[in-house]
């Protein structure tokens, strides 16, 4: 069983969207698809972060994301899982966060395109035409 902490992502008005075993809800409780991706030759699995924490939004600190990265270092312990790279939620990240990814052991990142219409921005600094591109 994987226990899930209570976080702002699990209280509340989410709460009901996170069922308590893996057959009714496969995609909170994939044991039995990291047990399939571990047994296929050539496969890595990443973070996505724990929280789906999104580096560049207001209120975060990187305390919060070292936070965040070491409950997911060690909720992929708990199915023998080491996590080497990431793909940022949004693809929101900065220098601090990559340094952060550095620190946690992480050495690997999908970045963006080397491209105005690419460049990480919080929400609060979304253009009406990048709006619509990520949607």
């Amino acid at each position: 069983m994987i226990l899930v902490p209570q976080t702002k992502m699990t209280s509340g008005r989410n709460a009901r969207m996170i069922s308590t075993t893996e057959r009714a809800d496969p995609y909170h409780y994939g044991l039995s698809m990291i047990r399939q991706i571990k047994a296929a030759p050539r496969q890595e699995i990443g973070t996505h972060t724990f929280s789906h924490y999104y580096c560049l939004e207001d209120g975060g600190t990187i305390e919060d994301f070292d936070a965040d990265l070491r409950a997911a270092h060690a909720a992929a312990r708990a199915v023998d899982v080491e996590l080497k790279s990431i793909v940022f939620p949004r693809n929101q990240y900065s220098s601090e966060a990559l340094v952060a990814c550095k620190r946690a052991g992480l050495i690997a990142y999908r970045g963006n395109e080397k491209h105005e219409m690419y460049r990480p921005v919080s929400q609060r600094d979304l253009t009406p035409l990048r709006r619509l591109a990520s949607s």
